[in-house]
């Protein structure tokens, strides 16, 4: 908690299934929150929907989470729920970062990422090790039976998803507040990802 603390910016990484996770990364939250200016990007959140995270959740707070975007089915509510009653408990800003597949498919298919997603994308490069790694997740994430003419537009869509929690964890840092990222471990891995 010291070291997160002093950070300005943390990616706290979860296996999406574990409630375990959830419940530590809520914690984290809820212990840091009295002590520092934070603000919390969510995975799970669509990226450029800030104003409806913004509003005050009701009690119950599922009208609040389809009013913000979030996917409840597809991210099995009520699993993520210790992590995002964390931060709207604590009055925190909340950020969302999930790029909609309304972006992302033109992507795949050859378009440009938006801005600033592209620009990050292009200062930053995904290279070496780290393109070698994702590729390789990719393909065992398929059971190896990814096609290989699917692998760069798989990885093109990973990299403009790390992109815009990028984007969002520095939009967050705003008035000197730390950012933390709630994402999975795929996105905060110092080989390739948000990092």
């Amino acid at each position: 908690l010291r070291r997160l603390q002093a950070a300005d910016v943390a990616l706290l990484g979860a296996v999406h299934d574990n409630a375990v996770h959830h419940e530590l990364r809520a914690a984290l939250i809820a212990a840091a929150a009295p002590k520092r200016k934070l603000a919390v990007v969510y995975e799970q959140f669509p990226w450029g929907r800030d104003s409806a995270l913004a509003a005050p959740p009701g009690d119950p707070i599922e009208p609040w989470l389809d009013a913000a975007g979030f996917d409840r089915d597809g991210w099995r509510w009520p699993l993520h729920r210790p992590v995002v009653l964390a931060a709207t408990k604590a009055g925190l800003p909340r950020y969302g970062s999930q790029l909609p597949r309304e972006v992302l498919r033109p992507m795949m298919r050859g378009g440009a990422a938006p801005a600033p997603l592209g620009d990050y994308m292009k200062r930053v490069p995904l290279t070496g090790d780290g393109l070698k790694a994702l590729d390789q997740t990719l393909l065992d994430g398929h059971c190896g039976q990814l096609p290989q003419e699917m692998v760069p537009m798989l990885r093109g869509a990973q990299e403009a998803r790390d992109a815009a929690m990028t984007d969002a964890l520095l939009r967050a840092r705003k008035d000197g507040r730390a950012a933390w990222l709630i994402a999975g471990n795929g996105h905060v891995r110092r080989d390739y990802g948000v990092p």
